[in-house]
C-alpha cells in the first residue's frame, strides 16, 4: 500500500500540470493516506509518519509558490476531489481544500 502511494507521488511530481492542479493531486494523495490510516493504523510505522510529514511540508511549500490569484474555470482543475466545485479563484479553492485536509490530519495521531 505504501509503495503504491509513493509511486503515485512520483508520477504526480513528474507530471507537467499547472500549479493548482498539481497541488490538488498531492492533497488527494494525502487524503488517501488518511483513508488507509483510518482503515488500519497498524500498517503505518514511523517511516510512514515521516513520509506524511514530508508530503505536508511539500504541499505547504507549493502553496507558498502559488499566489497571484489565478482565475480559471473548474474544467482546468477537473473537479478532482468531487468535494466542491471551485468558485473562480483557484488559489483560494486549493487553500481551502488543503485547510480541510489538515483538519483531518490534526484529528489523527499519526
Amino acid at each position: 500500500m505504501l509503495e503504491c502511494l509513493q509511486k503515485s507521488m512520483r508520477i504526480a511530481d513528474a507530471s507537467i500540470l499547472d500549479p493548482p492542479t498539481s497541488i490538488t493531486i498531492f492533497i488527494e494523495i494525502l487524503n488517501h493516506y488518511l483513508y488507509y490510516f483510518d482503515k488500519d493504523p497498524n500498517i503505518f510505522d514511523q517511516s510512514v509518519a515521516k513520509y506524511i510529514t514530508n508530503l505536508v511540508e511539500m504541499i505547504k511549500g507549493r502553496m507558498d509558490e502559488l499566489g497571484g490569484g489565478q482565475n480559471v474555470g473548474a474544467s482546468q482543475i477537473g473537479g478532482i476531489s468531487g468535494v466542491v466545485e471551485p468558485d473562480g479563484n483557484v488559489d483560494e479553492w486549493v487553500q481551502r481544500f488543503f485547510d480541510r485536509t489538515m483538519v483531518g490530519v490534526g484529528a489523527r495521531e499519526l
